[in-house]
């Protein structure tokens, strides 16, 4: 067991900024896994308040799931930018989205920055997963 254990997790010698990093990007992990998850927990209210109609709500979900796949061409970014330049850049501009995303008044400008907002996050995951590999591993 302890093998498997030591395989996945960093070296008994990991320092302590090593584990700072791990801590500080697992938490950005967390909070936007748990803002994916929160679409499809709070959408009966959403299609409610932003009046989506029931025929319009595949394509409303589709155009926010779909931010995604801007992720890749922004993640291909940091090898240019910086990974701990654009890393900040994407937590910011998640941020800034899922804030704007409350003050949404229809659903086509809720959608439009839950696409950026996913853009964004996705982004933000694929980078911190090398800048764990390249620094911890």
């Amino acid at each position: 067991m302890k093998a498997v254990l030591n395989w996945f997790w960093p070296s008994e010698k990991a320092t302590r900024s090593e584990w700072q990093l791990i801590l500080l990007l697992g938490t950005a992990f967390l909070v936007s896994r748990y803002d994916f998850t929160l679409l499809a927990l709070a959408l009966p209210d959403i299609q409610r308040e932003l009046g989506v109609a029931e025929r319009d709500l595949g394509a409303f979900v589709a155009y926010a799931r779909l931010g995604a796949i801007a992720a890749l061409p922004l993640a291909l970014m940091s090898d240019r930018m910086g990974r701990r330049k654009l890393l900040l850049a994407t937590i910011v501009g998640f941020t800034i989205c899922s804030v704007a995303t409350a003050f949404a008044t229809n659903w086509p400008t809720f959608a439009a920055l839950q696409f950026i907002s996913r853009a964004f996050t996705a982004a933000d995951e694929m980078i911190s997963v090398v800048v764990i590999l390249e620094e911890v591993a």
